[in-house]
């Protein structure tokens, strides 16, 4: 019992006396903690360190809880989350979910984001960067820039549904890799094997694209590009 004091002290916010028990000891190991007032502090101008395989924080019976596990934080059981800084200011409610990023921040790292939009600030600019990067929307995905530019060491895939469309529109469009061309076959018949395609494009009112053989100019019947 030499780490266990039991006395009172006077809570500096509201002036009244309040009973205190106190652990002395290093570290304490207890595996259920009920505290009537609500509020557990640590030593003052230290840290107060909790750990357990599975650390559960109950805000009474049916009530709030936060759970620690699994290298995971969880709340259950509530209708709203809120970041409050140390004036009591709101910084992110998840009714009101619009997060504003400070302009001093300039990278923001995730595995996974779920959002309604991104966009960067105005004549600044917006720069996604990952091993692989995935965007879907259930009801689409709209990207919108003076200038769009998309770069992949391997393969680009954009994907519809059965019944969708992909619509690219700009007063440029440019497919390929301007520093890297495909090579083209130095026969005069073009015959050379060559395991790839050339995507091409009309050039006309209504400009499609289709594609060739690897090592065959862009040309097309008149009917392709009517």
């Amino acid at each position: 019992m030499r780490s266990l004091r039991i006395h009172t002290y006077e809570d500096p916010n509201s002036g009244t006396e309040e009973k205190l028990v106190q652990f002395a000891a290093p570290s304490v190991d207890l595996g259920h903690v009920v505290a009537n007032s609500g509020q557990i502090f640590g030593a003052k101008g230290q840290n107060l360190k909790i750990e357990g395989s599975r650390v559960i924080i109950n805000g009474g019976i049916n009530g709030t809880r936060l759970v620690l596990q699994d290298s995971k934080c969880r709340f259950d059981n509530l209708d709203q989350f809120q970041v409050v800084n140390g004036l009591g200011k709101i910084l992110f409610s998840a009714q009101h979910p619009f997060v504003t990023i400070d302009n001093k921040i300039k990278q923001i790292a995730a595995n996974y984001i779920i959002t309604n939009k991104i966009r960067s600030p105005i004549d600044e600019d917006l720069i996604i960067k990952a091993e692989n990067a995935n965007l879907r929307g259930n009801g689409g995905v709209q990207m919108e820039a003076k200038k769009f530019n998309l770069t992949a060491a391997t393969s680009i895939n954009l994907k519809t549904s059965t019944d969708g469309t992909i619509r690219i529109n700009g007063k440029r469009l440019f497919l390929g890799n301007r520093f890297r061309l495909l090579e083209v076959s130095t026969s005069p018949a073009l015959t050379a094997s060559l395991e790839a395609f050339r995507v091409c494009i009309c050039n006309g009112v209504r400009p499609k694209l289709f594609i060739v053989d690897g090592n065959k100019n862009c040309s097309a019947a008149t009917t392709v590009c009517k």
